[in-house]
């Protein structure tokens, strides 16, 4: 064993310059385990998606330690290097890891070093970060959501974002066809359907109507957006020149704002901008009586 010490950013420490101690040491597979701290707690790890890593594991060594806390009954529970678990089960060697005593950091402590750790590992979806965001609230091994921001170094409103995903109603979900494909992106253009209480009750209607069937989620959002604001399809309508050239988009949103995209108009002549402007304008009116059903 080779004891040392590595500084940690505690959420709050209780001195300045506080340091916790750990040891390296080798593990058996058996004397491990995936900490619910790890954000791929829970994450189906294959043999086929770690082959790459037992290839570099058989060829150069474990170049990195995992790190981990033991636990309740001398278990270390892994909180960054799950798949070099994973890795050094099949080649039959133990895991080196960084161990901390139990007890020894407190839960933001063990997230920081979690998430912080697995920033240079494989992308982990937003579906499993949430998961892991959900259950360290539900377990209160966090209190709230600004120190668990704090702890997994995300934006607060991210978290906001990640936890309304858990809460999705299953009728939704379930015409997802991979929950692990969904980005944050993505997800921003589908919670805000579900905030108003109108264009809520329209899109698990939709979303009822397709059960058993399954979507990429682009395609989706689509039909959901369309769904909460009561139309059967929404497309963005293009403005053309007298030349066939497209100079704007207009774009409605499923509460019946508007967007309206110009092309820029810098080069062009004064009195062709007068008239792309009226031309948008034209559009503009017929986009909005097409939408409210006006005359």
């Amino acid at each position: 064993m080779d004891p040392t010490e590595l500084p940690l950013d505690s959420a709050a420490p209780s001195k300045r310059g506080q340091k916790a101690q750990y040891v390296v040491e080798l593990l058996a597979y058996d004397q491990t385990t995936v900490s619910p701290k790890n954000p791929r707690f829970g994450y189906i790890i294959t043999d086929e998606s770690v082959a790459p890593l037992v290839a570099e594991l058989k060829a150069v060594g474990q170049a990195h330690d995992a790190i981990g806390e033991r636990g309740p009954g001398g278990i270390v529970e892994i909180l960054a290097g799950s798949r070099r678990r994973e890795g050094c089960r099949i080649l039959g060697t133990p895991l080196r890891a960084r161990v901390y005593d139990e007890g020894s950091l407190t839960p933001e402590q063990a997230l920081k070093i979690a998430n912080r750790e697995d920033r240079g590992a494989l992308e982990v979806s937003l579906w499993d970060r949430s998961a892991s965001w959900a259950r360290m609230l539900d377990g209160k091994i966090v209190t709230n959501e600004a120190r668990l921001a704090d702890a997994v170094g995300e934006d607060k409103s991210a978290i906001n974002r990640g936890l309304a995903l858990q809460k999705a109603p299953a009728v939704i979900l379930d015409l997802v066809a991979d929950k692990r494909a969904i980005s944050m992106s993505q997800w921003a253009l589908v919670a805000p359907l579900l905030e108003d209480d109108e264009s809520r009750a329209r899109v698990l209607e939709c979303a009822a109507l397709h059960a058993g069937q399954t979507f990429g989620f682009t395609a989706l959002t689509k039909k959901l957006t369309a769904a909460a604001a009561g139309k059967d399809e929404i497309r963005p309508v293009e403005v053309r020149n007298r030349h066939g050239r497209v100079i704007a988009t207009v774009a409605p949103d499923h509460r019946g704002a508007f967007v309206i995209r110009v092309k820029s108009m810098a080069e062009q002549h004064p009195s062709f901008r007068l008239d792309h402007a009226k031309l948008i304008h034209t559009v503009f009116v017929d986009v909005l009586k097409d939408w409210f059903g006006d005359g």
